[in-house]
């Protein structure tokens, strides 16, 4: 199914939340989270009107996302809190430590490029995704975030460093290739950036 489709519902998800409701209970949580955290999942099985979820629910829902061990299950309800997205500090950096605990190469792009989509990065957050990024073995994958980097974030040298980060290790030449080309179209980049990109072309 296409769980960024316009015409699915948030009820359609009500399954996969019980399961995660049901999962947090057999990690036994600590007493009374449990029980805190159901409401907010209510909430959000609930609502099925095209309008916004406050900010607190999808915060919480994220955060729980981090202890479900299926990376599909868990891509898919990233999806559908990317399609309520709003901008928030607390919501970012809750999205990204849940896209760290994947190792699906395929569902961590695609959760990274729904939030890249929907969010203009500050800097410290653009080095994340790339340091997730990085952690990537397929290189479709890895080329795939790496598009939806915003050019004008190159100018930061720590970008430009998770960035090289991010494209070391790839080996096929055509997707590396266009990651390199990316950045060096940018300017300026450090000497130390330049020598890199050198030693990554040949």
């Amino acid at each position: 199914k296409d769980f960024l489709s316009q015409s699915e519902s948030l009820a359609e998800l009500s399954p996969r939340l019980t399961d995660l409701s049901r999962h947090l209970t057999d990690r036994r949580l600590p007493a009374g989270s449990l029980s805190a955290l159901q409401p907010p999942l209510a909430r959000l099985m609930s609502d099925t009107e095209p309008k916004p979820i406050d900010l607190e629910t999808l915060i919480e829902v994220t955060k729980a996302t981090k202890r479900m061990t299926s990376d599909h299950e868990k891509g898919q309800l990233l999806a559908l809190i990317a399609k309520r997205y709003q901008r928030s500090d607390a919501l970012r950096d809750a999205y990204l430590e849940s896209v760290f605990t994947m190792t699906s190469d395929s569902e961590r792009s695609a959760a990274l490029i729904a939030l890249l989509d929907r969010d203009s990065l500050p800097l410290g957050s653009v080095a994340q995704v790339l340091k997730s990024t990085a952690m990537m073995t397929s290189d479709m994958s890895k080329g795939r975030v790496l598009k939806r980097i915003s050019p004008s974030v190159f100018a930061d040298t720590s970008v430009q460093r998770a960035y090289m980060d991010a494209i070391v290790g790839m080996t096929s030449d055509l997707v590396r290739g266009a990651a390199l080309g990316s950045l060096v179209k940018q300017q300026p980049l450090s000497q130390t950036i330049q020598l890199v990109v050198l030693q990554s072309a040949v």
